[in-house]
């Protein structure tokens, strides 16, 4: 099983893959999303949203502005107000 990740800016949808697991930085603290977590959202932060695998080694980044996760299934949606090019 994976999670669906999307990334959506107001002008386009910038992502959207299957990976093991995602960090992302919320207000709260860095969250990692998980197969099968509760669905719920999040506000998120300026920061970086990486993608972890299996063993939670980071495989890509991204760096983005203040939005919200929409986690919903094995789906994480984020809308956030911009995102930089890959790292």
């Amino acid at each position: 099983m994976s999670i669906l990740l999307k990334i959506h800016t107001p002008s386009k949808k910038v992502l959207e893959k299957t990976v093991a697991k995602v960090s992302i930085p919320a207000y709260n603290g860095d969250l990692t999303v998980l197969i099968n977590r509760a669905p719920s959202e999040i506000l998120l932060k300026s920061g970086k949203v990486a993608i972890l695998s299996e063993n939670a080694e980071v495989l890509e980044e991204y760096q983005i502005g203040e939005g919200i996760a929409d986690i919903a299934g094995n789906t994480c949606t984020i809308f956030t107000t911009d995102i930089e090019d890959k790292k």
